[in-house]
């Protein structure tokens, strides 16, 4: 058919989900698809981790938003995406391996570089402004990939493609917390022009108090040139030279970096010129530990004996670093076996108290409370949920029926995907979203700012630093014990009650450990107020 070895599987697999839909689709007509499409993102001839790429993007067109976006932009007709929702057989299973590879071959960042970048999509965060980023990522790589490619605009080392998807694979990696602290900061004025996306992100590398760490800040620059076009000529000058005049400036001091996700005060002590060695082969760094990050803002104000050195035997003491070894394991082990008089654990005490408070709490805050408690989830993945009253915009959020009761949305997340002969072997089809009741109290809290169709779970003016400081003002007048944060209140998991049982309770989640809490200072009248009785709690 053609250089791709795999292309007689994907046609017939469409061919396959063509028919169990009731509509027919030659050969002919999906490879004048699969053809071009396979080709615009440099697919390698053996195929090889396509099958990882094509399950990310089945994952992000589950988004109506997003696949409409992605037809649009990879020129595709509207049975492609959702025929990505099933499992692709494969002729030969031998090549099962090859096709779900999750490792980058060898060669993708300099050959194919947007194929690097999409291998990589699943691994990007999944924050719904940090998905439209990549969406515009994605549509302004078409639009410019002519002078990308542009040898005038490459540099010595590399095309301007090459950087650009280099500088998206790394920045856009759901571990960046450089990156998750710009999407913070974007509006949604920021995303509906690319032009002033570029300015926002300029900014944010600019401001100082965002401490970025310095790779991260390369890549939002090239990023910045990427959506503003402002490619100068390659420089393709003599970089020795310049090397050596600014050697004398940059290593007369020592230099420090931000530590990623560490506090500001602690930095790493970034590399120095070699010293010349000692001809003996004894080095005076060889008697003291290895120092690589300092705390540059510390709170001490005795000053240390320039003289002073540590006792050798110290450094090397096994008795020392054996009890080192265990104090760590230790910890490990406390945090991986909570018990039930663990403080993380929300107490029904606690539980009964801070319900009361809630009741005459402001309304914004109450919702958010609440929501955290019904779903347990922070409220970061809390600002992704929607409200909406048409199944029609079906996403992850509550479905409002034309009866007024409320349905907690969320997509079904299969460990396999569904295969076409599911239903020939009797098989049941399931539905792509599952509804669970929400309880008619919170239904009553929400109609103070839901004027109907598609609209946010919670108010954009709510902020995770608003809600602990209105959680720190209640936990003020309680005990030490029984505090309340963020994380005890998005940590708590209600399975299920029970009232029927001589010892009523509910079953909390923690961590990694169960616990059954008893409710014997949690009074029946406190739950029917609220209306936990008349509802399905599930996360």
């Amino acid at each position: 058919m053609s250089g791709w070895e795999l292309l007689s599987d994907l046609v017939q697999h469409f061919s396959r989900y063509a028919s169990q839909n009731g509509f027919e689709l030659e050969e002919f007509e999906i490879e004048e698809v699969l053809l071009p499409w396979l080709e615009r993102i440099q697919t390698p001839a053996n195929m090889r981790g396509l099958g990882r790429v094509l399950r990310a993007l089945n994952d992000f067109s589950q988004d109506t938003t997003a696949r409409i976006w992605l037809e649009r932009v990879f020129e595709l007709p509207s049975w492609f995406l959702p025929g990505l929702g099933f499992q692709i057989s494969l002729a030969d299973p031998k090549q099962v391996p090859l096709f779900m590879d999750h490792k980058m071959g060898s060669g993708w960042c300099e050959f194919a570089p947007f194929y690097a970048w999409l291998f990589r999509l699943a691994q990007y965060s999944k924050d719904t402004k940090a998905r439209s980023v990549q969406l515009i990522f994605i549509e302004h790589y078409y639009k410019t990939l002519v002078e990308l490619t542009d040898p005038a605009f490459s540099t010595n080392s590399q095309t301007r493609e090459q950087q650009v998807c280099a500088a998206g694979r790394l920045v856009f990696d759901a571990r960046n917390q450089d990156f998750q602290g710009l999407v913070a900061h974007l509006t949604l004025d920021d995303l509906s022009c690319i032009k002033r996306l570029a300015l926002r992100i300029e900014s944010y590398c600019k401001d100082e108090n965002n401490k970025i760490e310095q790779k991260n800040s390369n890549y939002m620059r090239s990023l910045v040139h990427f959506f503003l076009g402002d490619w100068g000529g390659g420089r393709r000058g003599n970089r020795i030279h310049r090397y050596n005049k600014m050697i004398a400036r940059r290593f007369n001091r020592t230099q420090k970096s931000v530590v990623q996700g560490c506090d500001g005060a602690l930095q790493e002590l970034l590399p120095s010129l070699l010293d010349v060695l000692d001809p003996e082969g004894v080095e005076t760094d060889d008697f003291f530990p290895l120092q690589t990050f300092i705390e540059v803002e510390g709170q001490f104000t005795e000053e240390r004996d320039t003289k002073e050195i540590p006792d050798i035997e110290r450094v090397f003491d096994r008795a020392l670093n054996r009890k080192k070894n265990i104090d760590v394991t230790n910890k490990v082990r406390r945090g991986q076996n909570v018990c039930l008089q663990n403080t993380e654990l929300l107490k029904a005490g606690d539980l009964a108290r801070f319900i009361r408070f809630l009741q005459s709490s402001q309304h914004a805050t109450t919702l958010a409370f609440w929501a955290m408690l019904l779903l347990g989830k922070p409220l970061g993945e809390l600002a992704q949920l929607y409200v909406f009253d048409d199944l029609h915009d079906v996403t992850s959020g509550l479905y409002l029926d034309p009866e007024g009761n409320g349905w907690w949305s969320f997509p079904v997340s299969y460990s396999a995907k569904r295969g076409l002969d599911d239903q020939r072997r009797g098989l049941i089809v399931t539905a792509d979203h599952v509804f669970t009741a929400c309880p008619r109290f919170f239904i009553s809290l929400l109609s103070g700012h839901y004027n109907g169709g598609l609209a946010p779970l919670l108010p954009d003016t709510l902020t995770a630093e608003l809600l602990a400081k209105r959680l720190k003002k209640y936990s003020d007048h309680l005990q030490r014990g029984s505090r309340i944060s963020l994380d005890k209140i998005s940590a708590i998991c209600i399975l299920g009650l029970e009232f029927a049982h001589s010892d009523p309770g509910f079953l909390v989640r923690s961590n990694a450990a169960f616990g059954w809490i008893a409710l014997f200072s949690l009074p029946h009248q406190n739950l029917t107020l609220v209306g936990f009785s008349d509802a399905t709690l599930s996360r």
